[in-house]
């Protein structure tokens, strides 16, 4: 059966991810460690710490011990109990009853703006949506055998739909804000409530995440008592050895906008949500027991839905929990559907086999691998597949585990990933991702420009944090992806996004240098103090912004070579000194450009030729700065800048501004030599045809 041309073409209503953030067990922080570890195929199961709980005295290495669990096997965090609560403008009391899963959330939501390019103070008061996977009450939990402990922040710190509510106090969001809890497909569940706000035209931005901690015992033996957990501590999905999942902790989030809005605004378009749905298995033998038909009810209506042709997706993340029951019914219901349209076998995979099961997280975990393999065209490897199962007819349902990492083919057609999703109490989700595909591609970013350091040197590195320390780790965050960046035009992206893409905070560091070199050099000295050659710039600015002041000289500041350098280095400044050249020769017969590079002290003297040069570069200027998003609140000038000052104020037209300059230093050249009454009746018969 051929395979059909994937539409590349966008209505402009489709629904992006533009940002997203992930934290998972085992120090995987962010999206290039999670890339790591599918691309490596690493494994970030360990055991639960004893830290979290007595883990000895709640276990038993035999199933069907009431009040023990037969596995210490777990994914877990590196550290849940750290938190920069002043960053969130969180005091110490309300965050000492903050749930790990609340703090959590607050931090992938910041980094996942960051990742989309959305300063977050840019969507204050916006209608955007908030929608989080959660299910966990591990946290209050904790706190019923001390409710002293408890003050009245409690409540807040400990309530899921407060996990929501939090993001959108904290960022002042004004549109829907809700907790989701399904189980495992609390997630995709939150996907599907986030998009259809989006499609409904309520809000062109929202976002969804998902979020698990594990912090008590508990759940440990009640999911031991029904012999849900595997004895071997790994989700060994769709392996003959697959007898049950390994808890795990983490969370992760996804920025979506309305494609048109993502493109407008220049945001990366990471992935496009091509299709989402979701059902429930209604009355099955069991309430924890799927509904293999109900699963291929979905499938079918999702892909419907959304037009995408079975034979079009290019692999399918299933949810792969490593069940005996689970695993035959995914499969059953993925084969049914795609099996008669394929001639080729669907791959098929979990991120449970490396990170374990997230629970109400775990659908993020799957969305954002789908999402990075879309993004980079290869599908890694499933974990854990020794044998596939006799038991379920692969070979039938033209379905493979991925046991190889390898590169998509046929990348003249855009890239389509299936998400799969499943609730143990039988709520179910599925998604599609779709690579963005354009004959023409978009830039990821708008092109701002940060500003060059002078004649030889690079933009400076500008950041900012709320905190010295919190700046220091920045600094020393930034020196670490510096060390892999070899080329200017890298570091010079780099440069701008840290301006034009981050928050501005109060505690600043500023980094001039005149190669890369000199860069890392300034940054290595700044984060050791007791170096002597500290040649960073560090400082506070108010934390609240105040009114920008221009204010204009006049003559006598001109020098030979003014802006002959600013000519050849920026664009924005040359375009604007060229349009006041061609005025300036069109009414006066002379060049700006060619005095600025010929003219020496004694032509530069000269006041006809002095005060239009002077005005010129200024009105360029502030034309260029006006180009890096600067603009002035009170313009001011003295003597020929009244005439700059005019222009930035909106008062004057270039052309009008043109005409001013040239009458008031023709007027002033004839006075030379004449006596101060006389000099003053020449201004006057000058000013009165003005």
């Amino acid at each position: 059966m051929k395979k059909s041309k994937a539409s590349t073409t966008f209505t402009g209503n489709e629904i992006a991810i533009v940002g997203s953030s992930i934290r998972l067990p085992n120090g995987c922080d962010n999206l290039d460690d999670y890339w790591r570890v599918l691309v490596n195929g690493e494994d970030l199961i360990t055991e639960v710490s004893s830290e979290r709980w007595n883990v000895d005295a709640y276990y038993y290495p035999e199933r069907d011990i009431p009040g023990k669990a037969y596995t210490k096997a777990a994914g877990q965090l590196d550290n849940i109990w750290d938190f920069d609560a002043s960053f969130f403008n969180i005091s110490p009391r309300e965050a000492a009853q903050l749930d790990p899963q609340q703090r959590l959330l607050l931090e992938l939501s910041w980094e996942a703006f960051e990742n989309a390019g959305v300063i977050p103070s840019t969507v204050r008061g916006s209608d955007a949506n908030v929608f989080i996977g959660i299910s966990s009450i591990d946290y209050g939990n904790t706190k019923i055998s001390d409710l002293a402990s408890g003050n009245s922040f409690f409540m807040l710190g400990t309530t899921m739909s407060i996990a929501s509510n939090r993001l959108s106090y904290f960022y002042d969001l004004h549109g829907s804000s809700l907790s989701v809890d399904t189980a495992c497909s609390s997630s995709l569940y939150a996907l599907d409530l986030a998009c259809q706000k989006i499609r409904l035209g309520e809000s062109d931005m929202a976002i969804c995440g998902g979020v698990s901690v594990l912090l008590t015992p508990y759940p440990f033996v009640g999911f031991s008592q029904a012999n849900m957990l595997s004895e071997d501590g790994r989700c060994m999905a769709f392996d003959s050895r697959g007898n049950g999942y390994v808890r795990s902790e983490g969370g992760g989030i996804l920025v979506l906008k309305r494609l048109s809005k993502a493109l407008e605004d220049g945001n990366p378009i990471h992935a496009i949500v091509a299709g989402v749905g979701t059902n429930a298995d209604g009355r099955t033998n069991g309430i924890s027991l799927p509904s293999s038909d109900r699963q291929e009810e979905l499938l079918r209506k999702v892909y419907k839905s959304a037009n995408i042709p079975p034979e079009d997706v290019t692999y399918l993340e299933a949810h792969g929990t490593g069940t005996i029951v689970g695993d035959a019914a995914e499969v059953g219901a993925i084969g049914r559907f795609f099996g008669p349209h394929r001639d080729k076998e669907l791959l098929i995979g979990s991120a449970k086999s490396n990170a374990g099961h997230l629970e109400a997280g775990s659908g993020m975990a799957g969305l954002i691998k789908a999402t990075l393999v879309v993004k980079n065209g290869i599908i890694p490897k499933s974990l854990h597949v020794q044998k596939q199962r006799d038991d379920i007819p692969f070979d039938e349902y033209r379905i493979k585990v991925a046991t190889e990492t390898t590169s998509v083919e046929n990348r003249d057609n855009p890239i389509v990933v299936g998400v799969n999703s499943f609730g143990f109490g039988g709520a179910n989700g599925h998604a599609i991702l779709k690579e963005y595909q354009l004959d023409t591609k978009v830039t990821a970013l708008p092109l701002h420009k940060t500003a060059k350091g002078g004649a030889g040197h690079l933009p400076p590195l500008l950041l900012s944090a709320r905190s010295e320390i919190s700046l220091a780790k920045l600094a020393e965050k930034y020196l670490t992806y510096l060390e892999n960046v070899s080329s200017t035009k890298q570091y010079v992206e780099i440069a701008s996004a840290a301006v034009h893409y981050r928050e501005s905070f109060e505690n600043r560091l500023a980094v001039t240098g005149k190669n890369l070199g000199d860069i890392k050099s300034s940054l290595t000295a700044y984060l050791d103090e007791a170096s002597p050659y500290q040649t960073a710039l560090t400082g506070q600015a108010d934390p609240d912004p105040k009114p920008i002041t221009f204010v204009f000289n006049g003559n006598g500041a001109q020098y030979p070579g003014m802006a002959k350098d600013l000519i050849v280095e920026d664009p924005t400044f040359k375009l604007w000194i060229t349009k006041i050249d061609t005025l300036i020769q069109e009414k006066a017969g002379w060049s700006i450009i060619e005095s600025i590079e010929k003219a020496d002290s004694e032509e530069i003297s000269d006041t006809m030729i002095a005060q239009p040069l002077i005005m010129a570069i200024q009105i360029a200027l502030v034309e260029y700065l006006a180009s890096f998003g600067v603009h002035p609140t009170v313009s001011l000038g003295h003597s020929v800048g009244e005439i700059a000052a005019a222009y930035s104020a909106g008062i004057l037209s270039l052309d009008q501004a043109v005409d001013v300059i040239l009458k008031r230093s023709n007027a002033q050249g004839k006075t030379r030599g004449v006596g101060t009454m006389a000099a003053m009746e020449v201004k006057v018969e000058e000013a009165k045809t003005l």
